[in-house]
């Protein structure tokens, strides 16, 4: 579960910053918080005992 979610949050993005110790500071807040998001989700997922993704992944096989 968190190998997919790493794919969607390691995305390209651009971060505009007026100096060196700007651009560290946006760019570690964006890490943790990235970080923070797939943690979380991954937990609520893992919580549940994979229920959710399971009925996810077997509803394409199902319905299709």
């Amino acid at each position: 579960m968190y190998s997919k979610f790493s794919t969607i949050f390691n995305a390209p993005i651009h971060i505009e910053a007026k100096n060196i110790g700007d651009y560290v500071s946006k760019n570690v807040i964006f890490k943790l918080l990235s970080e923070f998001f797939k943690f979380w989700i991954c937990y609520f997922v893992g919580a549940l005992g994979g229920g959710i993704f399971k009925q996810i992944q077997l509803s394409k096989i199902a319905y299709f």
